[in-house]
């Protein structure tokens, strides 16, 4: 037999392709200059960039310290303004009352007479006697006739009568008069008395209401009308 044929050479074939390996070149001093040169910019541009966030942390930080200043700033202001508006508030609540209470209208009775006009009456005298315009709400009143002597019973307005179509009373103007027709029994009698009694609704021209209640009784041998001391008759607000 013939001797084994020699395996053919497979190097720089595609099963064995040749690698070349390059070496890179030595640098010079001029490609170790230029590469030490990109080395510092590189340090100083990260070196930039560090300072850079650095400062803007710092300055988000301050900016969010003077906003939470400006905040407190102006929930202080707030509260001034409210306080200041409180005060004032409570400032005019206090003026208005001391003008009310200086200046307030206050309606008088006096001057009562028995009248002789087409059939017996009584007429009386109404006077604002404040510092305000009244506006007047009711001027009503009636009479009573009791044995002399006898204890008055508690007022009963029920029975009493509007006497004026006035609505407002001025303070200064001159006085105003009202009637009231006296009851069909009535004569001179010295075992009855003979009383008047009613009240005078009014208000300010700031909504507040006072009242002036009055009583008069007749004086017999005198002939006139006679204040009587009857706090539960006799009052004013």
């Amino acid at each position: 037999k013939s001797q084994a044929q020699a395996q053919p050479d497979k190097r720089g074939t595609d099963e064995q392709p040749l690698v070349v390996k390059t070496l890179p070149a030595e640098k010079s001093e001029t490609d170790h200059a230029h590469e030490a040169e990109e080395k510092a910019a590189k340090a100083r541009e990260t070196s930039a960039k560090e300072r850079l966030d650095t400062d803007l942390v710092n300055y988000t930080g301050k900016l969010a310290d003077y906003t939470l200043g400006l905040f407190v700033a102006t929930v202080a202001l707030v509260v001034a303004t409210v306080a200041t508006l409180l005060i004032g508030v409570f400032q005019l609540k206090h003026m208005r009352r001391e003008f009310i209470a200086a200046h307030r209208p206050r309606m008088k009775v006096r001057e009562f007479n028995h009248i002789a006009d087409g059939g017996n009456a009584i007429r009386w005298t109404l006077s604002n006697v404040g510092g305000s315009k009244a506006i007047i709400r009711g001027v009503r009143a009636t009479t009573r006739l009791t044995k002399a002597d006898d204890d008055l019973p508690a007022p009963d307005y029920s029975r009493c009568e509007e006497i004026t179509t006035m609505t407002a009373f001025e303070p200064g103007n001159l006085d105003e008069q009202v009637t009231l027709r006296l009851p069909a029994n009535w004569g001179y009698d010295s075992a009855r008395w003979l009383y008047v009694f009613g009240y005078v609704a009014y208000g300010d021209e700031l909504g507040n209401g006072f009242q002036t209640a009055f009583i008069r009784r007749h004086d017999w041998p005198r002939g006139r009308f006679v204040p009587v001391n009857d706090p539960d008759y006799e009052h004013e607000d």
